[in-house]
């Protein structure tokens, strides 16, 4: 079964240019676009001054043990097949989904971090459209600028 909007993965490498071979949780913010791509969302420990758009303690999610934050900056496109493929082959853990309230409150941090890259701020104030609709996906895309270049961000549901 492939990765949903709300599921949780454990990828490895992610963990930033101090430590970069540790895991991190990420969550699946959407379903998969035209290109077949899913938009994810990083937790990272707290720190002293983290942005602290959205907060996460220990029962909001089993995989976490002390107070985390989504890491807005570091929103990334994956193509979800790969991470699909890497699943099965046991090099990414896929744990139990967020619920139903933890992911409202990654989206409502979203809307309000300063660190929010602006297409995906964009994103979930937008009505959704259907990626097969070339029009409605040509009228409602966004292009986000990354370091990597131009890439196209799938639409968030609400």
């Amino acid at each position: 079964m492939p990765l949903r909007r709300k599921d949780a993965i454990i990828i490895p490498g992610t963990g930033g240019p101090f430590r970069p071979a540790v895991p991190h949780l990420h969550f699946v913010l959407t379903e998969c676009d035209a290109s077949g791509k899913v938009l994810l969302a990083p937790v990272g420990s707290c720190k002293g001054n983290s942005d602290r758009s959205c907060v996460l303690a220990e029962l909001d999610h089993s995989f976490i043990r002390h107070e985390s934050i989504i890491l807005y900056a570091y929103f990334c496109l994956k193509v979800e097949g790969r991470l699909w493929a890497d699943v099965k082959r046991g090099t990414i853990a896929q744990l139990e989904p967020a619920s139903d309230v933890l992911f409202a409150k990654i989206l409502a941090g979203l809307r309000v971090s300063q660190f929010s890259l602006p297409g995906c701020r964009w994103m979930i104030r937008r009505p959704v459209c259907d990626s097969t609709d070339h029009t409605a996906a040509t009228t409602h895309a966004l292009m986000a600028t990354r370091s990597a270049g131009a890439v196209q961000l799938p639409r968030i549901a609400m």
